[in-house]
């Protein structure tokens, strides 16, 4: 039993020693994102020609090219069938009218988790949605977003335009909430560096 326990012990400092290394590599990642911005945009070329909006009281191509230039981006997984998404929604999309008048740097991206394009499209007309979705017939290919996503929703992911996680409604498995991540972004928009929201994480 003695041995068991100090092998368990010698394990659990290596995890411990592996998991503050790791930590510290993803904040220096983080912290140097922005220098990193001016690369390959991999948000940019994973949601290029498969995103739609709701306009005119349908669902119709978005046209992307605006999206090249970004430095930031919130993916949203949400749907129509989460009553705690339903009550979130209204609110962001204040949200979102309000800070992208003022920093059209970052757009929101919508990565619907309903279970049928009818679902998804009704919960963007019921909304009012300003911000581009990825196509629901796309979205089973689209690994390089469904990566971000928690285990539950609704769930907001700030990363910059190399996908770099900047904030998150998870941390680890403890669930923080969305508000985290608007809070973050404000504080991004608001001192225009991610270096201090990385670090603080």
């Amino acid at each position: 039993k003695e041995m068991e326990a100090k092998r368990r012990a010698i394990a659990a400092e290596k995890s411990r020693n592996s998991n503050a290394v790791s930590q510290s590599q993803v904040a220096q990642n983080r912290g140097g994102a922005v220098e990193q911005q001016a690369g390959s945009h991999n948000i940019y070329q994973e949601v290029k020609g498969d995103l739609v909006q709701f306009r005119n009281g349908g669902v119709t191509h978005f046209d992307d090219g605006a999206l090249e230039n970004k430095k930031y981006f919130l993916i949203y997984f949400s749907a129509h069938w989460c009553g705690p998404c339903r009550k979130f929604t209204p609110g962001l999309v204040n949200y979102y009218n309000e800070t992208v008048a003022k920093h059209p740097e970052f757009e929101l991206i919508f990565a619907s988790c309903d279970r049928s394009p009818f679902g998804m499209e009704t919960y963007m007309r019921e909304t009012n949605m300003p911000w581009p979705a990825i196509d629901f017939q796309k979205l089973a290919q689209k690994s390089g977003i469904r990566k971000y996503a928690g285990k539950g929703i609704p769930d907001l992911v700030l990363v910059d335009s190399n996908g770099n996680v900047l904030a998150d409604s998870y941390r680890s498995e403890q669930y923080l909430g969305p508000e985290v991540v608007l809070h973050a972004l404000d504080s991004i928009l608001t001192k225009g560096s991610s270096k201090d929201v990385a670090q603080a994480r």
